[in-house]
């Protein structure tokens, strides 16, 4: 039996609809540049405790036939994605690039990450944050990276979260 949690409003089932029919249009991202070093585990682990923290990062949408809904059955990782840097605005390719890329939203997880990291001779390393719109505002969004970035520097601090 499926595990739906509850239908979309209409403007969440809105954003649906444009991420189906228009490209990267219910999506927002945010771009966190991090100064100094940080270890690709500890960026899985953090982006785990996240998932796991946050019910809405644990559902896709299911469209049936009375509606669109939230289920929260076999939420999959949410996706990291590493890209090399091959020059400084490297993130704004990849910005766009995400952009073009519609969620898979009735089988994978509404955010997704990808990560750019330092240039050689350079200690800034690039993270940007794509979330379905339906799940989240833009203000929500950035509390999500600082409470990313809070869970990255506990876990390198050798914390236990």
């Amino acid at each position: 039996m499926k595990n739906y949690g509850r239908k979309l409003a209409p403007v969440e089932e809105e954003f649906e609809l444009y991420q189906n029919q228009l490209e990267g249009t219910g999506s927002i991202a945010a771009l966190m540049r991090v100064r100094g070093a940080i270890n690709i585990h500890v960026i899985k682990q953090s982006l785990s405790l996240i998932q796991q923290h946050h019910p809405f990062l644990q559902m896709h949408i299911v469209d049936s036939k009375d509606g669109m809904y939230f289920e929260t059955e076999q939420a999959p990782e949410i996706p990291l994605r590493i890209v090399e840097r091959n020059k400084e605005k490297q993130w704004l390719e990849v910005i766009e690039e995400e952009f073009s890329q519609k969620f898979d939203s009735q089988r994978d997880p509404l955010l997704k990450l990808a990560y750019i990291p330092s240039a050689i001779g350079s200690d800034i390393f690039d993270l940007i944050f794509t979330i379905h719109h339906s799940i989240s505002d833009g203000v929500s969004l950035i509390e999500l990276c600082r409470e990313f970035l809070d869970y990255c520097a506990r876990i390198a601090a050798g914390e236990q979260v």
